[in-house]
């Protein structure tokens, strides 16, 4: 895929400061459910895990409905989180259909059902840009969109390790405090798997806001990533607009907007600029703004000003 990687990921932080008061409100509230589910989960192990496979789903689309919007008009609004929830057993129902033909696609090898994870990885921004999505055309409209780019995904995914592995390190750490004495003599005392537990436990609790933070973080990277295989498939003629819920005029200004058929979104050098993405044709020419683009800029600086 032709994309900076960097500025992209420069452009998300941006826009998760900016607006960190209502990102932090919505961390605060999914550490909220996450940790009721932990709670159940300690009482009921099989209710815990059942609980969270029947949310998953609808939080993912909540996330990515709130980080489009924010990435798209430079603000965050609650609202955007919220109001999937209003089609929730649709998205508890779309999550079962993905889980299922992941699960069978793992049943022949471990690497298929991998393969399968990140040709559907663009389900839940579909059906966030498109509330009326079908749920099965959907998941075949992943699959389409990201033929010939799963390894890019895979390798975007990869940059991420770090910051996840400092997660771990947090959880460890959090573990050792709880624990606070020598294994060994724990071991002895016959006190160690069951303060074992408890630490596990109290470090997940503890790094759930800082999990949540990060998944925030990655979504917004991946929803960039989702409006440039989105451009590049209707531009190739792999998907048709109508499968992002773009009809009529909306189709007609896509493709007025992205000048589909020779497109790709690039994110400029300098973020700091109030606007943050300009077009580049895939041989690299940069087009220059148009003037009612120009225009729509100096009125919209006029009005923050």
């Amino acid at each position: 895929m032709n994309y900076d990687r960097v500025l992209i990921k420069n452009n998300v932080k941006k826009m998760l400061k900016e607006n960190w008061q209502t990102v932090l409100l919505v961390v605060l509230l999914l550490s909220a459910i996450e940790i009721a589910i932990e709670l159940v989960a300690m009482q009921n192990q099989a209710g815990g895990e059942f609980l969270s496979f029947i949310v998953r789903m609808p939080f993912d689309v909540a996330i990515c409905s709130f980080l489009m919007w924010m990435m798209k008009n430079r603000e965050a609004r609650t609202s955007d989180f919220f109001e999937p929830f209003s089609r929730f057993l649709k998205y508890i129902l779309a999550g079962v259909w993905k889980s299922l033909w992941i699960f069978l696609w793992t049943l022949l090898l471990i690497i298929p059902g991998i393969v399968k994870g990140y040709a559907y990885a663009m389900y839940p921004y579909i059906l966030a840009a498109d509330p009326d999505a079908d749920i099965v055309d959907a998941l075949r409209t992943s699959k389409k969109m990201t033929n010939g780019y799963k390894i890019d995904l895979f390798t975007l995914s990869l940059t991420f390790l770090g910051w996840y592995f400092l997660l771990f390190l947090v959880a460890i750490g959090v573990e050792m405090l709880v624990i606070g004495q020598n294994p060994i003599e724990l071991m002895n005392e016959g006190a160690f798997d069951l303060l074992l537990s408890k630490a596990s436990v109290i470090a997940k609790i503890v790094t759930i806001p800082l999990s949540i933070l990060l998944n925030c973080y990655v979504t917004g990277v991946f929803s960039q990533v989702y409006e440039l295989l989105k451009t590049r498939a209707v531009a190739d003629g792999v998907c048709a607009p109508e499968e992002f819920g773009l009809i009529g005029e909306q189709a007609a200004v896509f493709a007025d907007e992205k000048q589909i058929g020779n497109m790709s979104i690039r994110y400029q050098s300098n973020i700091e600029n109030d606007s943050d993405i300009y077009y580049e044709t895939i041989e690299g020419e940069i087009l220059p703004e148009t003037d009612e683009e120009r225009k729509n800029k100096e009125v919209e600086r006029g009005e923050k000003e």
